[in-house]
């Protein structure tokens, strides 16, 4: 039943009106759509730090489920366009910070030095036992001369600018936290020609040639493995190769040195043994004298004929 309209001709007059359904149609806010919207405006961040790429994903999630209720709810939230922003923004955050991550690892290497995991290809193969010596392992062994890209920390000594050594760490733990590195877990940088370095606190991306300490003594910070450093600059991306270096030709080639080496030493030492041997003496000989050659027998005093 609808309210009856007073009207008045006189001035003045007061008017009343029953609104319609259409005229009033207030709904809530989803305060799921509202949180999923400002996660995914933080997530943006993700194009240039890729740590929040998790927040990126989680804005997602929450955007769609966002999306869904207000769907399933049958009108009574709003915020339907806010939900769909949201999901707009963090596909964006998710894929760009992805998509960069990926560009930046592709072009942050430098051409002709391969990729390598300072944990996997360094640290985790270390050193090994080889009758009763210790050593380092074959494929660290093989890989010295070969140009490398790894990226690292550096231990701070306090120097800041124009470094022309420092030693390179695997983890933040080892260099920003008073610890000490493992001999396996370090890597003395020495750059070479006209190249400095600067220190940084992050992590930073190191190409130069590898190189094993042959005069290494076992001083503090002393490191066993070195690198002949051309360039040193922060890490564009935090990614490590997934495949190992495949060392097959180096350890081919290491190993027939080594049994080159071995015969040589082997050689030399027969050498030594048959120049060290003492002469043979002279095996004795049946020589049969002629009466000629006959030395003449000795006159017994006691024997001589008397006068």
């Amino acid at each position: 039943m609808s309210t009856t309209t007073l009207a008045a001709s006189e001035p003045g007059a007061m008017h009343f009106h029953e609104p319609s359904p259409e005229e009033f149609s207030y709904r809530p806010m989803s305060m799921l759509a509202v949180l999923a919207f400002a996660l995914s405006l933080l997530s943006l961040a993700t194009l240039t730090l890729w740590f929040l790429l998790p927040l990126a994903i989680v804005s997602t999630i929450m955007a769609v489920m966002a999306v869904m209720r207000i769907r399933s709810a049958r009108g009574e939230y709003s915020g339907m366009k806010l939900a769909s922003t949201a999901v707009f923004l963090s596909v964006l955050a998710v894929a760009g910070g992805f998509g960069y991550q990926v560009y930046a690892y592709q072009t942050e290497g430098l051409e002709g030095y391969e990729r390598i995991s300072f944990t996997r290809d360094i640290s985790d193969k270390g050193l090994v036992t080889y009758q009763d010596r210790q050593g380092p392992h074959p494929d660290l062994m093989a890989m010295e001369g070969k140009k490398i890209f790894l990226k690292g920390f550096m231990y701070p000594t306090g120097q800041i600018y124009d470094l022309k050594s420092f030693l390179l760490v695997k983890d933040s733990g080892q260099c920003c936290f008073g610890g000490e590195p493992k001999l396996v877990d370090m890597l003395g940088v020495y750059m070479k020609g006209p190249h400095l370095a600067d220190f940084y606190s992050g992590r930073v991306s190191v190409a130069g040639t590898f190189r094993l300490n042959r005069e290494y003594k076992g001083g503090k910070l002393e490191a066993l493995f070195q690198l002949d450093g051309i360039e040193v600059k922060p890490s564009a991306s935090d990614f490590d190769p997934v495949k190992p270096l495949d060392l097959t030709a180096e350890r081919a080639k290491l190993e027939a040195e080594m049994k080159e080496r071995a015969a040589m030493l082997e050689k030399e030492k027969l050498e030594q043994e048959k120049s060290d041997a003492p002469a043979k003496e002279p095996s004795a000989e049946l020589k049969i004298i002629s009466p000629a050659e006959k030395p003449a027998e000795e006159t017994n005093p006691a024997e001589a004929p008397k006068s």
